[in-house]
């Protein structure tokens, strides 16, 4: 099928919101409980050192 292009980026543009949309209706509905901002810097300082082999402190 043809379309024009400005047809396709507005069906493309209406696309990604869709999927913006249910990732966030996903995450909206998960009731894990979230991570405080210290908590996520230590994971992420973790998952380096463990990507690095060294310590990072």
């Amino acid at each position: 099928m043809l379309v024009p292009i400005s047809t396709w980026e507005k069906l493309l543009a209406h696309a990604e919101d869709q999927l913006d949309l249910d990732l966030a209706r996903r995450r909206l509905g998960d009731r894990r409980p979230w991570l405080s901002e210290e908590d996520l810097d230590a994971a992420v300082v973790s998952a380096m050192e463990k990507a690095s082999g060294r310590e990072l402190a």
